[in-house]
C-alpha cells in the first residue's frame, strides 16, 4: 500500500492511499470518517484483489488538512479535491464510490466531470445533503461536541461517538456543516447505483429521489446508517456486478 498526499487547488494537503492493480475504484468516506474506515470494514481488502483501490481522506478528515473556514468546503472545492487525487494517480476514469457525505462528494464530482467516472455509487447519501440545527453547528465551530452528539445518540452508539470525537477536530466539522452545499442530485450522464439501509430515516425520500432521476436505489437489509456501512456483504453484492477489473 502506498500512502500519498497531493495539494489541492486552494493549497490544502489531501491524503489518500493506493493498493492493488487494475481499474480504479475510488472510495470516499462519510462525515467524521476517514479512509481507514474502508479498510477496517473490509472493502479495501475485497476490492484490491481485482482493482486499484484509492481511499481518500476528504478535507477536514484523517491526515488531510483541517481548516476551520467554511469556504474551504464549498461544492466546487470538494469536486476539485477528488479530481486532484485522480490526476495525481493518472486515473483518467474510475468507479467512484462514496458513503454518506462521501456519496454527496461522489455525486458532485460525477455531475461536474462525467468524463472521469464510469459508475457512481451513492451509499446512504441524502439527495440534498444533511441539515442540522444552527445551534449544534455553531457549538461545533466553537469546539463543543455535546449539542451535536445529543442529536445522534439514538442512532449511533456511545463508543462510536467517542471514536468520532477522538479522531476529529470539532471546529473543522462545524465548518463542513456550515458550508451547507447546494442540493446535489440532478440527472446524471453516467450510470449510477444507490443504496440505503432499511433502518435509515432517509430511505423513503432517497428512493423517491432516485426514482425521479431514473437510477436504481436498493434498500438493503442492513439496518441503520452506520450498520449499512459496516455490514459490507449486501453493498458489495449490489455493486460488484457493475465493476469490471
Amino acid at each position: 500500500m502506498r500512502t500519498c498526499t497531493v495539494e489541492s487547488g486552494d493549497a490544502y494537503s489531501l491524503a489518500y492511499d493506493v493498493v492493488g492493480s487494475g481499474s480504479a475504484v475510488v472510495l470516499v468516506p462519510g462525515f467524521m470518517m476517514d479512509r481507514t474506515w474502508w479498510h477496517t470494514a473490509g472493502y479495501v481488502e475485497r476490492l484490491s484483489s481485482q482493482f486499484t483501490v484509492i481511499s481518500i481522506d476528504p478535507l477536514g478528515h484523517g491526515d488531510s488538512d483541517r481548516p476551520h473556514d467554511p469556504d474551504a468546503y464549498g461544492d466546487a472545492r470538494l469536486v476539485d479535491h477528488v479530481v486532484r487525487v485522480l490526476d495525481a494517480e493518472d486515473v483518467e476514469r474510475c468507479y467512484l464510490w462514496g458513503s454518506s457525505r462521501g456519496g454527496t462528494m461522489a455525486s458532485l464530482a460525477t455531475r461536474a466531470h462525467p468524463e472521469r467516472v464510469d459508475l457512481a455509487v451513492l451509499g446512504s447519501a441524502p439527495a440534498a445533503g444533511s441539515s442540522f440545527p444552527d445551534e449544534a453547528v455553531d457549538a461545533l465551530q466553537a469546539g463543543d461536541w455535546e449539542p451535536f452528539f445529543a442529536l445522534l445518540r439514538e442512532a449511533i452508539d456511545p463508543s462510536t461517538l467517542e471514536a468520532f470525537a477522538a479522531a476529529n477536530d470539532a471546529r473543522a466539522m462545524g465548518a463542513i456543516l456550515k458550508a451547507r452545499g447546494s442540493a446535489r442530485w440532478h440527472r446524471f450522464e453516467v450510470p449510477v447505483v444507490g443504496y440505503v439501509g432499511d433502518g435509515e430515516p432517509v430511505r423513503h425520500q432517497v428512493r423517491e429521489d432516485a426514482h425521479r432521476l431514473a437510477f436504481p436505489m436498493a434498500v438493503l437489509p442492513t439496518g441503520g446508517h452506520m450498520e449499512t456501512f459496516t455490514t459490507i456483504d449486501p453493498p458489495m453484492a449490489l455493486v460488484s456486478p457493475f465493476l469490471t477489473p
